[in-house]
């Protein structure tokens, strides 16, 4: 049957210009409230949903109960009305809402689509057939409603996708809104050191390494987008000229395109990981105050609020402040990393060993296999009851990495990074690539140089005495410094420490091209900031630092659940 869904879509789910859309965008508007007419045009919600500043692009999103409006009238248009079971229509209504009403990894199974839709209703379904024929059948029909019809229905007009701000909750976006949303956004890489670049360039920087490059989406937040690239998977380029298998990559033939496939960035760039992290542990200075997880966190900074516990009664308190990189990982200078690279002081080889382990888990055996670095603390690890519940540990292959290869594949990880974003290739010239299996350990390193180079220098003299401040209290100051890869984390008990502290990371550290982000600021004292991360519940205040809350009275420590 012939529907006009396009008007149907405009009809339901209507998306006003943005320069129509300027009004108010604070609090979202609940779509559980009664007794309120529905609205067929997006326009309405707009206004509704958002009270204080100008409407962002990624505001203009279709509610939930639009988007099955759409549905069910396009189904209601389409489908002959015996098929749609007259007494049931409520019901199925109800089935594709509570479908469209999903959140991020919830199934929907044939059984829900069932939910109350009732074989007697089906006229259509003859009375000779059994019952359970003709719950068969009727199974049959509506799953195909559901997985061939609806299903298909969405992806052709909307884009579904999470956003940043409501974690797992789901918005459906029109797909010509999302197509505005892209360009803004494509529009705003070419300002942040992202250089345009065509396939035949792309095909260039591909031939002669041994990972491919990154896929990128865009991942609505509360204000613009944020760009999420996948470095785990496999991707592919169109060839017009045949190139040689080398073993690492696969030539195949598709629709009378020929592609060539390489390997997921962070799979090839596993053995470069286990390296890096061999070096730092063996030198953690170069790491300067970086923590990775919590467990640093706890033995790092008990036994420093142990120290200060002691102290309080003969200090006037301890002075907290928390900040933030802007922009950390598209901001490192990628000379001045490679340099920071090259004062490692690598060995010219390092050989890596693939392990195979048999466990025995919960009563039942489990195969795992993994590459750990062959060294001289651990070449003799290999018995099979070194470790509780081991049955087999047994080394299956050794492979070499050379300096010279490391140097090489980092170099042309970190200045040749490429992106793809749909059909358009990015080379990013500033910044280090987000997602990377290697990006958290080489922002960790390039920010432990800053420290060493700029900070901890400064932090020495940063307790001289000053106008306004009396020497007694910038005498001998117990202080420590915190970094959880771009997130700061400074204590001291001389608020003149603090404050000059502050003021220095305030300043941003040019030669790093490093900036601090002014909306991320929060302290326990008076720094002339309004403290974005200090929380106050049940009357005591609280500094958010790294998913932790910390009470500056108490010091005690607490896991931050607010989301």
């Amino acid at each position: 049957r012939h529907c006009q869904h396009l008007r149907l879509l405009e009809k339901h789910c209507s998306v006003p210009s943005l320069d129509q859309c300027i009004g108010n965008t604070s609090a979202k508007m609940s779509e559980d409230q009664v007794n309120e007419p529905e609205q067929s045009s997006l326009a309405k919600d707009c206004t509704k949903r958002h009270t204080s500043s100008p409407l962002e692009p990624t505001k203009c999103y279709c509610l939930k109960k639009q988007v099955t409006g759409f549905i069910w009238a396009v189904c209601r248009s389409v489908v002959p009305i015996k098929l749609l079971g007259t007494p049931n229509w409520r019901v199925l209504q109800a089935n594709i809402s509570k479908l469209v009403n999903l959140r991020r990894f919830e199934k929907f199974s044939l059984k829900q689509a069932m939910r109350n839709v009732k074989l007697s209703q089906y006229p259509l379904l003859s009375d000779e057939c059994s019952a359970l024929l003709k719950q068969k059948v009727l199974e049959g029909w509506i799953f195909w409603l559901f997985s061939s019809f609806i299903m298909p229905l969405v992806q052709a007009n909307f884009y579904v996708t999470e956003t940043q701000h409501e974690k797992n909750e789901v918005f459906y976006y029109r797909k010509s809104t999302w197509a505005n949303i892209i360009s803004e956004a494509v529009t705003s890489l070419r300002d942040q050191g992202y250089q345009e670049s065509d396939v035949t360039s792309v095909r260039e920087i591909m031939k002669n390494r041994l990972f491919g490059f990154s896929r990128v989406r865009f991942c609505p937040k509360e204000r613009g987008v944020r760009m999420l690239a996948n470095l785990k998977a496999p991707v592919r380029l169109p060839v017009s000229l045949p190139l040689q298998s080398r073993g690492l990559r696969k030539v195949c033939f598709g629709r009378h395109i020929k592609y060539v496939y390489y390997k997921p960035v962070n799979e090839v760039l596993k053995d470069w990981h286990l390296v890096l992290k061999h070096v730092v542990a063996n030198k953690p200075e170069v790491l300067g105050s970086s923590v990775f997880n919590y467990n640093d966190v706890y033995r790092r900074l008990v036994p420093f609020l142990l120290l200060l516990k002691s102290h309080l009664s003969l200090k006037p308190g301890a002075f907290f402040f928390v900040a933030d990189v802007k922009r950390a990982f598209d901001s490192v200078d990628q000379e001045k990393l490679l340099k920071v690279l090259d004062d490692l002081d690598l060995e010219d080889e390092y050989s890596l060993r693939k392990v195979f382990q048999v466990l025995c888990i919960n009563k039942s055996l489990c195969n795992i296999s993994s590459w750990t670095l062959k060294s001289k603390e651990n070449v003799g690890c290999l018995t099979a009851h070194s470790l509780p519940g081991v049955l087999v540990n047994r080394q299956v292959q050794v492979r070499k990495v050379r300096k010279q290869l490391l140097i090489s594949v980092l170099k042309e990880h970190i200045k040749r990074n490429v992106l793809q974003v749909g059909d358009q290739f990015f080379l990013q010239s500033v910044g280090i690539p987000q997602g990377s299996v290697l990006s958290p350990l080489l922002c960790s390193l390039y920010y432990g140089h800053l420290e060493k180079s700029v900070l901890f220098p400064f932090l020495e003299d940063a307790c001289q005495p000053s106008p306004g401040f009396p020497s007694e209290e910038c005498s001998d100051p117990k202080y420590m410094l915190l970094r959880f890869i771009d997130d700061f984390l400074f204590i001291s008990t001389s608020k003149e420490q603090a404050s000059r502290f502050f003021s220095r990371l305030k300043r941003g550290i040019r030669a790093y091209n490093c900036e601090m982000n002014d909306q991320k600021f929060g302290s326990n004292f008076v720094l002339g900031l309004c403290p974005d991360r200090l929380y106050v519940g049940d009357g005591t205040s609280f500094l958010r630092w790294s998913g932790l809350f910390i009470n500056c009275s108490t010091l005690e420590i607490q896991a931050d659940y607010t989301g």
